[in-house]
């Protein structure tokens, strides 16, 4: 089991007659009510409005920033990096949700993980790939998203 370092995590351990059965561990995040980066997007392309240049590498860098403290802290790649794994915190902060395809990042695999519409070619594939480039990958196409507030590969 994984222990995520700048997370509050909560361990449980249920028994039956004195035999280990299932060994949970809960994630606590704190408590988003700004929404989503996707639901963000989707607001402002409703309303015609695009990012400025400004703003983009604003949200930009706070995604690279999530990406490394993972990284830093943790040694994980997320794996399903995404505008709707972003939330904004009460002073408008962009904070990673969902670890459920996170990965330690000196180990190659070739387990399918992450979302069909931003998956990395190699993850595709089926091949082994490197989990820090699919992720990088992953940020890629979240750029372009916050830049043109359409996906990449839409009309592929």
């Amino acid at each position: 089991m994984i222990d995520f370092e700048g997370f509050l995590t909560v361990k449980e351990k249920f028994y039956v007659e004195e035999m280990l059965v299932v060994d949970y561990a809960y994630i606590i995040f704190p408590l988003a009510e700004k929404g989503s980066l996707l639901d963000f997007i989707l607001n402002m392309q409703g309303n015609g409005i695009h990012f400025t240049l400004q703003t983009a590498i604003c949200l930009f860098g706070q995604i690279i920033l999530n990406a490394k403290e993972l990284k830093d802290l943790n040694n994980l790649s997320h794996l399903d990096i995404k505008p709707d794994n972003f939330v904004f915190n009460d002073v408008f902060e962009l904070l990673y949700i969902d670890l459920g395809f996170a990965r330690t990042c000196s180990e190659l695999t070739n387990s399918p993980s992450g979302t069909d519409l931003y998956l990395a070619p190699e993850v595709r594939t089926g091949k082994y790939y490197d989990p820090e480039k699919t992720d990088v990958f992953n940020i890629g196409i979240v750029l372009f998203i916050i830049l043109y507030q359409i996906l990449p590969f839409s009309n592929a």
